[in-house]
């Protein structure tokens, strides 16, 4: 595993909302043991702040609304020759519990879901999947290999699935996928299936691969309405998800800066 890898992974767990609370909190209380009263109050009320703000729905759903816009969900085009069509990876989990001993996470099972929808409408099209176990995961199957079983379960044909099982991230599902469109001919699509809140951050990663993918957007978290307005754990999830985006976007320009 690449130290650059894990270190993202981790700065990435420390900016969720929840982390960045229980963070101020410490200091705050740290303040109050040592006597600074003054200051370890404020840090204290800072992270109730912090944690009130991240779990408001109206503040959630204007934060992650614009991500989740960009781009409109896949519609059928006849005259659309699609060639390959992406489904990145989300996570899973295992076990004997399990109906099939794999159960996919809420964000792998939506862009499954709409992979497949698209395939169905594209006979001709291949149905990539990519992604790997996790970092100490127990998984015995990579995330690539757990969608395909669902799909097979689902009755979608084997020999119509291409897997990416040791892609950690999306360079690297765009790097792996780049190699097996580069046969594919002029008027032939590659299709990309990802979470609306990350298919902005995905479709710059796959761009700067050399590839031109169409969007396809799943997995909406976001609505135009104020989604209620008592503080909720989809709204820390939607503050999490806006943040955990922030993060990446701003790690993608880094890298192409570092790049020129």
């Amino acid at each position: 595993m690449e130290p650059l890898f894990i270190v993202k992974k981790l700065t990435v767990a420390l900016v969720a909302p929840l982390s960045i609370a229980l963070i101020i909190g410490i200091a705050g209380l740290i303040n109050l043991i040592r006597g600074r009263k003054k200051s370890g109050v404020f840090w204290v009320c800072l992270s109730l702040i912090v944690v009130w703000v991240s779990s408001f729905n109206p503040i959630a759903n204007r934060l992650l609304l614009p991500l989740e816009s960009k781009y409109t969900p896949y519609q059928y085009q006849a005259e659309l020759a699609v060639g390959y069509v992406h489904v990145l990876g989300g996570g899973h989990m295992e076990g004997a519990r399990l109906p099939g001993e794999v159960q996919l996470s809420s964000t792998s099972l939506a862009r499954l879901v709409e992979g497949l929808r698209i395939a169905n409408l594209h006979p001709e099209s291949v149905l990539v999947l990519s992604g790997y176990a996790g970092i100490g995961s127990r998984n015995q199957l990579s995330n690539a290999e757990a969608a395909k079983k669902i799909a097979l379960s689902l009755g979608f044909p084997e020999h119509r699935i291409q897997l990416f099982p040791e892609a950690k991230d999306t360079r690297e599902e765009a790097r792996s996928v780049a190699k097996l469109v580069g046969e594919l001919s002029d008027d032939a699509s590659l299709v990309v299936v990802t979470s609306a809140s990350h298919l902005p951050r995905a479709m710059n990663i796959f761009e700067q691969e050399g590839l031109s993918p169409i969007p396809a957007p799943t997995y909406f978290l976001a609505s135009e309405g104020s989604g209620g307005l008592y503080p909720s754990a989809d709204a820390v999830n939607k503050t999490q998800r806006w943040l955990y985006e922030q993060v990446g976007l701003l790690w993608v320009e880094l890298k192409a800066l570092l790049s020129e």
